[in-house]
Parts: structure tokens; C-alpha cells; sequence
């Protein structure tokens, strides 16, 4: 009687009678989902997100020197927020030409209002430029939140439909 070994089959359920060969699996194209539970890290980063510029908002009838560019900025925050969650949680808000745009539009306002307007000495809040501690944090928080909206915006693709 001969011995018969079983049969593999690779991914797409083919039965394959060569014992050598690796078992397949199907690509997904596009941008496929995360594996769950990969997003809790960018749901911890929103939750903060959320209390540090709900915080914001509180705080703005006690800076006696509110300009325009710090108005803008604080909306520019609550939309970063917004984007933020949908990474965070896996959603398509709006459109994606949209988060395309904010993206390319945070990045350079980002690097104005942040870096180069306090360089310069223009207050930003109410408050000329000190390089401290806090400082250097918010410079990790922008560079976080930028680096959740370039994924939101061009890296989610399964997150978008034809938008």
C-alpha cells in the first residue's frame, strides 16, 4: 500500500500537490485596514489631543491678547482634532481631497506660526518665544498631529471610497 501524505492547500483553497511550496495568502491592495488594535495608539494621542484643545478653547477669554493668526490657529486645531479621530477610529469624515489640502495647508502654517513667527518675536497667544520645556513639547505634538493627518489624508486608503 502506498503511503500518501496529505494535501496543502494555499490561500484561495487550491489544492496543491507539491510539498515544497509555501502556503499563499491574499494581498490586499490599496491600503488594506490595520489589524485591530493597532489604532490605540493614535486613540490615546486624540483623547489627549481633545482635553488639550478643549483646554484651549477655555483659556481664550483669559489671553488678553488674542490675534487673528491665533484665532485661526486655534480652528486650524480643531480641525487637526477632527482628522485625528478619524484615524484614530477608522472613519472617512468629510472628503479626502479635503484632508489632502489641510495636510499640505498644516504643514506650511505649521512651520509659520510655530517656528518662524516666534523666531521673528511676534507673540503667538498673547506670548513672546521662550525655547523651553514646553516648547519642545509642542513642537512633538505638531509633529504627531502632522504625522496623523499625512496618514489620514494620503496613507488610509481603505478609509476613502471614490472622494
Amino acid at each position: 500500500m502506498r503511503s500518501r501524505t496529505p494535501r496543502r492547500t494555499d490561500g484561495d483553497h487550491r489544492v496543491s500537490e507539491n510539498p515544497y511550496r509555501p502556503p499563499g495568502a491574499e494581498l490586499i491592495q490599496g491600503g488594506g485596514a490595520a489589524p485591530a488594535g493597532t489604532h490605540l495608539g493614535w486613540k490615546i494621542f486624540f483623547w489627549i489631543a481633545v482635553v488639550l484643545t478643549v483646554l484651549s478653547g477655555f483659556s481664550v477669554p483669559f489671553i488678553t491678547a488674542m490675534s487673528s493668526l491665533d484665532w485661526i490657529d486655534l480652528g486650524a486645531s480643531f480641525v487637526s482634532v477632527v482628522g485625528l479621530g478619524g484615524l484614530a477610529f477608522q472613519k472617512g469624515i468629510g472628503r479626502r481631497r479635503f484632508w489632502l489640502a489641510f495636510f499640505g495647508l498644516s504643514v506650511i502654517w505649521n512651520i509659520a506660526y510655530g517656528i518662524v513667527l516666534p523666531l521673528v518675536g511676534i507673540p503667538i497667544y498673547g506670548q513672546v518665544l521662550t525655547v523651553d520645556v514646553a516648547y519642545a513639547i509642542s513642537l512633538v505634538f505638531t509633529v504627531l498631529m502632522l504625522w496623523a493627518l499625512y496618514t489620514y489624508a494620503w496613507r488610509a486608503d481603505h478609509l476613502w471610497s471614490e472622494t
